[in-house]
This record gives structure tokens, sequence and C-alpha cells, in this order.
């Protein structure tokens, strides 16, 4: 159903899955990401921040922040649509403003998912689909627990 979603959503929505699914990023941690964040020459995101509430905070544990290697195909996403606008904050609603919580973006997600009939996939789907990927494809499941904050 992912791979349906992805063919489906607009280029900023479809960055928001990959930032779920590939870096592991909760809802409010992909909203709170501003450009400062992301860095291409090390290849990295810095997770420092969270949106609750309409507030972007500091993550409740030391576990929530860290720095995630970037996949390829979400820094070639990342970087288009940073090239897109010139917000200090990576995700942005159509009218310019950062999102302050998952509602501002839920109306165009259930509207991705209806049409590709995908109506069972939750957004936070895509943060464990995660973990699959990673014992699936790369990690032993000891080491699958470093990557997975508290």
């Amino acid at each position: 159903e992912a791979s349906k979603l992805y063919y489906v959503m607009g280029t900023r929505l479809r960055t928001m899955m990959l930032c779920s699914m590939f870096a592991d990023l909760r809802t409010g941690e992909v909203i709170a990401l501003k450009r400062e964040d992301v860095n291409f020459e090390r290849n990295y995101l810095h997770i420092r921040a969270t949106m609750s509430y309409g507030m972007r905070k500091k993550p409740k544990s030391r576990a929530g922040t860290r720095k995630i290697d970037m996949h390829p195909v979400l820094r070639q996403h990342l970087a288009e649509i940073l090239a897109s606008h010139s917000n200090e904050f990576v995700f942005i609603s159509q009218r310019g403003n950062p999102f302050s919580c998952r509602q501002n973006f839920q109306r165009e997600y259930s509207h991705a998912r209806e049409n590709a009939d995908a109506r069972r996939l939750r957004w936070y789907g895509f943060r464990n689909l995660f973990a699959s990927i990673r014992l699936r494809v790369l990690l032993s499941a000891p080491s699958l627990s470093r990557w997975m904050p508290r």
C-alpha cells in the first residue's frame, strides 16, 4: 500500500512519508525539521526537536536527539523540497506556513489514501515500515534497537 501512495502523493507529502520510512521519524519530528537539521555535506538528518501542540520542543529523552544517515532516495527528495521554498522549516503548507500538527496535512493524506485505494494504512504505519525494512535488509534485531528511539 505504501508504494501505491508514493505514486499518488504530491512531492511534499511523499517526502514526509519517506522521512518516516527511511529515517524512522515520528510525525512531530518530521514537521519540526528545519533547514539547519539537514546536512547534505555529511549526509545526515539531525533530529533535535518535535512539534507538539503547535510548539517546537526538544525531544523528551536523550535518545530522541540523534543524527540519522540519509537514504539516497530521501536525500534527493529533501533537496527538491528545500529548493522549492525559502522557509526555515523543511515542510510547509500550501499557504507557506510551517505545520503545527498532523491535522494540518491529514486532509491531503486522506485524499491520497482514497486515490491509491490504501484506506487501511495510517500515517504512523510508515514509521513501522522502517523497522521491518532495516531488520529484513540491513540489521540484526539487537542492533535495530540502536536506531529506534525510545
